[in-house]
């Protein structure tokens, strides 16, 4: 039996940014960054639980060559609760706390392109 591995992800695309003035990059890095810790941070306070397993695994990595931050968790039943399946209702916390951040994100960084 093989499972689907559904890897949400918020992908925020930039073509220029091997571009910027290294200043501008060390805070667009900075704001990218934090961004994904608030990302990180909302979801583990509103991931469900029951033993903790899932809101414990949520983790951030970070790519900064590629300029690149993941929020996600290797949790195998993490797409099961954050979209459900027939036998439970959906419990999204992923997908909601990145798009709770995503207008800071755009905005932090319309300010550091200015």
């Amino acid at each position: 039996m093989t499972t689907s591995k559904l890897k949400p992800r918020l992908v925020v695309e930039y073509n220029h940014i091997g571009q910027f003035r290294s200043g501008v990059r060390k805070k667009a890095w900075a704001a990218i960054r934090m961004s994904a810790i608030k990302i990180l941070s909302n979801t583990v306070a509103i991931t469900p639980w029951k033993t903790g397993n899932l809101r414990d695994s949520y983790t951030v990595v970070e790519d900064e060559a590629n300029f690149v931050v993941y929020v996600g968790t290797n949790v195998e039943y993490a797409p099961h609760v954050e979209f459900g399946t027939f036998r439970s209702t959906a419990k999204p916390h992923l997908f909601p706390s990145a798009d709770q951040e995503e207008p800071f994100f755009l905005d932090s960084m319309a300010r550091i392109a200015k």
